[in-house]
């Protein structure tokens, strides 16, 4: 060989060629939040947590930032010099700014509550920011503007909720937006759906709101043109949103895109008003503006974006495991079998080196040894299908953990996607379950496989001793949980064993097989653990037996009865004895009247779980919830409770040796005799970050197919849905972006109570800091519009710090200074109440009469701020309503569907009752929880009679109803923001006709939900839909309608202006003055009078008294 050929070819050089092309030429896809330059040549946008540039035709990028922050959301400054963007370099959102070319970046904004980066004004000289500062409300977002200089305070642009706001071209207006469905929901309609609204000041300086367009999909990403004729937005459809534009002249709204798919987001147009960018789904588009409206709008072109950085992406990331989840034990106990990393791992109990028997690019889970230890049956998970697998060493004569070669075989195919798999003790048969919730018995090889179960909830499965039975728990449609026992041939129905209206789950089969235990809650809140005997002669013997036995061998110690009780005895036993020897076969289970014949064990102050026998068959192992022991509780009437060890662990089986082989603290163990021994185990390996995002995205994908509610999964393809995103989401470079992904796929269901969140990766950033240091709050507000000297205090938040004794500030007082420093209209707060929240603050405070005192305020944050003005807000409409009404009408808030706030309700139904006609409740901006059929019990608690107790008014014992009750009329308040369960409420309050309901109707977001662990992140899981008893329509999409439909609009309630809230008393007052009282009360006595009719329409009854002594009998108080 030629020395040069040699060299090129040495294995140094080819790493290093590989390692170069690597890095050479790697796509950019999924870039966001672009912009483009005012001459519209060059375009920015974020993309990997940094900021980078490109040509407007393509080609390769060029990273401008490298901090190790998010950096995100650039913008060009007017002069196309500097670039403005967002990050979290502080730890929150914060605007930053730069040069064009790249380099040190400079703060612009300090308040800890944060800046979002929106626009920069025409002259250049401000940004618009977005922010959370002490504002209450369900989008307390607001509008700020931020000097470029650094040295000029921030100002609110006007008081009302806004987003995504943007200059007009002379900086006078602001277009922004309001409401809005999650951005990736695709068809949503209804009363969230996003909105466009224009703003700015007419001659009196007053602010004037317009709403220019609109769309029951919602109207988004509005840009002003720049040279004043208009406005692009986009426009929503049922399959996404595409670029409109809208003219000032004619107030017409002409077309730009036409994509069929798919949504338009985050338009930017360059300053010459020549070029638009947005990104459509994974790319950015270019869009040449036409200059004329008549002409066709143009193509848009998608842009090829390329880098040659050196970037840390998709390499194999190193991984220790020291914990599975998943573990089987050989019948010996010497071998162990678990998962790690989605592969099958052996280890004996000695060396404890773990020894990998599968390595695919799926998932390996719930296995099982077989009863002979000779093969392991397990669950294949490629993220899209499900196989039932067996799997042997290719030598048998090699223990597991030294096989170097297995082979499987499969035993359920795919096409019957089981979810769990259980063989038999004695290994002749196989369980397993598949969606939605059918249990299936087949051979050992999977034939002949039998349905024994057909049920939409996934039942909890556990196998009789004799592998004769089944007894498993699932949920009927009322979503109670029931033992069941059914005979594993499928030759007899399933009998109900536990049968009670409250959850019985985890049963748990005795080792002798004739005695069944599981958890229930059939005492009021409380669970416990029962058990019940299968066999009714072993019923009578617990019952007598052992307490006779326990008599006769007492009698021993009698002197008199010495021969005799010894003869006793003796016979006793070997009756005892005789009665065991009988075969099995003669006695089957009795289910008739069992479950008359279960037995309570109460465990006080633990709710038990991880339920087993003990191997005698008399005690039944548990533990709870969050303690570190295992008890022991005998299974008998009265039965004891003691522990049984200092140890906890999920149980896998108990051998007739009495020990115990579980997972306990993520590792393989046996419990024996008091003692914990565990088998720690230490894997190194790699990920591959390409196969496990990949298997991520599948196993989201396919959890929502077999899981959501709505088996049409909105009438989408789901494995086009699929293909669509599964390659994107592999290359993703981020958990942003993957989060990004999955939801995209997660939107074409068009459903409310979605989402995706996977644990931050890369490792995030985080600044060093010996302390936080945040903006506090003193409990007053500024006013804006003062010039000079010192912060003039507009209003004071109740029962804020200002409000106290010690350090009380009145409005229109002046802080002069911030401890030693002086203020003026023209600090910015940040500058000096940047600190520590645990520290006291002294000010200088100047009264009208220009008097100066020392105020020491221990401060508060905008956060506690927030809380308390949202109290003092429920007080103020509060008393608007006592107002309005005249003191006739009663007020009710309920912020959240939550158990907390519900006791509150039921104390201000007797507090704001007390003494009205009628009560407001108010659930507007209610995010949902679940308590709407509380509330309703309260509200609608049948009134079959009352109550006068002697010489007293009509009434009804408290003490006799469920909740404190309003039967007197009512009105509801809901709007947009009324979600879920506060929908639920909506709807039956007008389905029930107990009152009117004024105001917006609500969301449209009705789905029960819960939430499923996707590889270590987090997906929410609608699984139930909710549909209204009047119509049968889902409420998903359709909110409760009012009877009275009325907007507030932007800024009127933080002016006090509450439109809706004045309906609402109107209505009110009316049906509560046409309410007809209830029937007079006659007693006995009054035989001679005609006895009442009942009225059209329940109200207060009245109290006719007897007359004085002519009644003689005396009533028990026992009805």
């Amino acid at each position: 060989m030629f020395p040069r050929l040699a060299t090129l070819l040495s294995p140094f050089f080819l790493s290093a060629l590989l390692t170069i092309a690597a890095h050479a030429a790697q796509p950019i896809r999924m870039a966001y939040y672009p912009d483009i330059s005012p001459d519209g040549s060059t375009i920015v946008f974020s993309w990997q947590d940094d900021i980078w540039s490109a040509s407007v035709e393509g080609g390769e990028a060029r990273r401008l930032t490298t901090h190790p922050a998010r950096d995100f959301a650039p913008r060009f400054t007017t002069d196309g010099k500097s670039i403005c963007f967002g990050s979290m370099r502080e730890g929150n959102y914060q605007a930053f700014i730069m040069s064009s070319s790249g380099g040190a970046a400079r703060q612009l904004t300090f308040h800890s509550e944060g800046a979002i980066l929106q626009d920069i004004s025409p002259d250049g000289k401000s940004i618009l920011v977005q922010g959370i500062r002490d504002n209450y409300g369900a989008r307390p977002y607001r509008l700020f503007q931020v000097g470029i200089d650094g040295k000029s305070p921030e100002k609110e642009i006007f008081d009302a909720h806004a987003q995504n706001g943007r200059y007009s071209a002379d900086g006078k207006s602001v277009i922004f937006t309001r409401e809005g469905a999650p951005r990736y929901r695709k068809g949503y309609h209804g009363t969230q759906a996003s909105q466009v609204w224009t703003w700015k000041t007419n001659k009196d300086g007053q602010d004037v709101f317009e709403q220019p367009v609109s769309n029951e999909f919602g109207c988004r990403n509005p840009v002003f043109d720049l040279k004043g004729n208009g406005f692009y937005y986009t426009c929503g459809s049922p399959n996404g949103f595409n670029l409109w534009y809208y003219n000032n002249a004619d107030n017409s709204n002409k077309q730009i895109t036409f994509f069929d798919d798919d949504s338009v987001m985050q338009p930017a147009i360059s300053r010459d008003g020549s070029t638009m960018i947005f990104r459509h789904l994974f790319d950015l588009y270019v869009l040449p503006l036409t200059t004329s409206d008549s002409d066709q709008p143009a193509e848009p072109k998608k842009l090829k974006l390329w880098h040659n950085e050196d970037l840390d992406m998709d390499e194999p990331h190193e991984m220790v495991i020291k914990k599975t989840s998943d573990v089987t034990f050989s019948p010996s106990g010497l071998e162990t079998i678990f998962t790690a990393r989605g592969d099958l791992w052996a280890m004996d109990t000695i060396l404890k080196k773990p020894n990998r028997l599968t390595s695919t690019p799926g998932h390996e889970k719930d296995v099982w040894f077989s009863h002979d230890g000779k093969s392991v049956l397990y669950i294949h998970d490629d993220g899209i299908n499900t196989e039932i697998r067996r799997l042997v060493k290719t030598n048998p004569n090699k223990y597991w953990w030294e096989a170097k070669q297995c082979k499987h075989t499969v035993i359920v195919k795919a096409e019957s996607r089981p979810t769990s798999v259980i063989p038999s003790p004695d290994g002749k048969k196989i369980a397993y379950t598949t969606f939605p919730g059918n249990l299936w018995v087949c051979e050992a090889d999977g034939s002949k496989p039998a349905r024994i179960l057909e049920s939409w909830d996934m039942p909890n499965v556990k196998w009789s001793p004799d592998g004769k039975w089944i007894a498993y728990a699932v949920q009927d449609d009322d979503f109670n949980s029931d033992i069941y026992i059914v005979a594993a041939d499928g030759a007899s129905a399933p009998v109900n064993i536990s049968r009670h209206p409250d959850n019985d789950f985890s049963p748990a089969w005795s080792p002798d097989g004739r005695r069944l235990a599981f958890v229930g809650r059939h005492h009021k809140e409380n669970y416990d653990l029962f058990y019940v005997d299968l066999y009714r002669s072993d019923e009578a013997k617990d019952t007598d037996g052992e307490t006779r036995e326990r008599a006769r061998k007492a009698m021993e110690k009698d002197p008199s009865y010495k021969d005799t009780a010894k003869k006793v005895v003796k016979k006793a036993i070997e009756t005892l004895t005789k009665d065991k020897k009988k075969p099995e076969e003669e006695e089957t289970f009795d289910f008739k009247n069992i479950s008359q014949r279960i037995n309570r064990l109460e465990v006080k102050g633990a709710t038990p779980l991880r339920v087993i026998w003990n191997s005698d068959s008399k005690k039944i192992l548990f533990q709870s919830r969050s303690g570190k022991t295992t008890y022991a509780i005998e299974a008998k009437p009265g039965g004891k409770t003691s522990k049984f060890a200092e140890a906890t662990g999920v149980p896998i089986r108990m051998d007739s040796r009495g020990r115990l082989f579980w997972l306990s603290d993520g590792v393989p163990a046996v419990l024996a005799s008091g003692k914990n021994v565990k088998y720690p185990f230490t894997i190194y390996t790699y990920r591959d970050p390409e196969n496990w995002k990949r298997m991520t995205f599948r196993t989201a994908w396919n959890v929502m197919r077999d899981q959501f509610y709505d088996p049409s999964m909105n009438n989408r393809d789901w494995n086009k849905v699929r293909e669509k995103y599964e390659d994107m989401a592999a290359t993703a470079p981020t958990s942003l972006v993957f989060d990004r992904i999955a939801n995209m796929m997660l939107g074409e269901l068009n459903a409310s109570h979605m989402g995706f969140r996977s644990p931050t990766w890369p490792e995030p950033w985080k600044p060093r800091a010996l302390w936080k240091e945040e903006t506090v709050h003193f409990g007053v507000r500024f006013d804006a519009d003062h010039e000079g000297k010192g912060w003039r205090v507009s209003s004071v938040i109740p029962n804020s710090p200002a409000t106290r004794s010690i350090s009380e500030i009145s409005p229109g007082e002046l802080i002069t200074k911030v401890g030693y420093e002086e203020v003026s209209s023209d600090t910015p707060l940040t500058d000096v109440l940047n600190r520590r929240l645990s520290d006291p603050v002294w000010l200088t405070v100047e009264d009208a009469q220009g008097e100066e005192r020392q105020v020491k305020v221990q401060p508060i944050s905008y956060a506690a701020a927030r809380n308390l003005v949202k109290d003092a807000q429920i007080d103020e409409t509060e008393a608007a309503v006592d107002k309005l009404s005249g003191g006739k009408l009663g007020y009710i808030h309920v912020a959240r569907m939550m158990w907390d706030e519900f006791e509150q309700f039921e104390h201000h139904l007797y507090e704001q009752g007390a003494g009205k006609k009628g009560i407001v409740i108010d659930v507007r901006d209610n995010g949902g929880g679940f308590t709407s059929d509380h509330l309703l019990t309260a509200l609608c608690q049948p009134r079959h009679a009352f109550t006068i107790p002697r010489n007293g008014g009509v009434g009804y014992p408290q003490d006799r109803i469920v909740y404190a009750t309003w039967n007197k009329p009512i009105i509801v308040l809901c709007n947009q923001n009324s979600f879920s369960n506060a929908e639920i409420f909506a709807h039956a309050i007008r389905n029930l006709d107990r009152g009117k309901i004024v105001g917006v109707a609500t969301a449209g977001g009705v789905i029960s939900t819960g939430s499923a662990n996707i590889m270590g992140a987090t997906m929410r899981l609608p699984f139930r839909g909710w549909f209204s008893s009047a119509t049968g329509q889902d409420m998903e999409l359709n909110g409760a309608e009012p009877h009275f439909v009325i907007w507030n609009k932007p800024g009127e309630l933080s002016a006090g202006i509450d439109h809706q809230l004045e309906k609402a008393v109107t209505v009110l007052l009316a049906e509560a003055d046409q309410a007809k009282s209830g029937p007079r009360a006659h007693y006995r006595s009054h035989s001679d009078e005609k006895k009442p009719s009942q009225p059209e329409t329940p109200g207060t009854p009245t109290v006719n008294q007897p007359v004085p002594g002519k009644s003689t009998d005396t009533e028990k108080t026992t009805n």
